[in-house]
């Protein structure tokens, strides 16, 4: 291999590279950029092209800014709050009489003709 080659870390990506690397969808990296959560983007700009890159180290800045995030007491209160709505729901659903359990059974072996 020559020693001229970029290894795969050392590169810049493209916002497809980055969200394939990342784990992410398109979708999802754009509702990132509008909300200010995205990495750093480095953007080359000529008559007719323009050309934009996520170099290594605004992804490194944007993995520190994720954890960070990640770990934050809002955060932390974000998920517990939503862990109890999703617990509500499920109450809420469960008591519902158009519940799948309160449903009448099947009468088997009396079928229409």
């Amino acid at each position: 291999m020559p020693t001229s080659a970029v290894s795969e870390i050392d590169r810049a990506f493209t916002i497809r590279q980055f969200c394939l690397i990342e784990n992410i969808s398109p979708a999802t990296y754009a509702k990132l950029k509008r909300r200010g959560l995205g990495p750093r983007e480095d953007e080359i700009i000529a008559p007719g092209v323009r050309i934009v890159r996520i170099s290594p180290e605004a992804r490194d800045e944007w993995k520190k800014r994720m954890t960070a995030l990640r770990e934050s007491k809002a955060a932390q209160v974000e998920r517990e709050r939503a862990h109890q709505q999703r617990i509500e729901a499920g109450r809420r659903s469960a008591a519902s009489d158009k519940h799948v359990s309160k449903r009448a059974r099947c009468q088997r072996g009396r079928r229409r003709k």
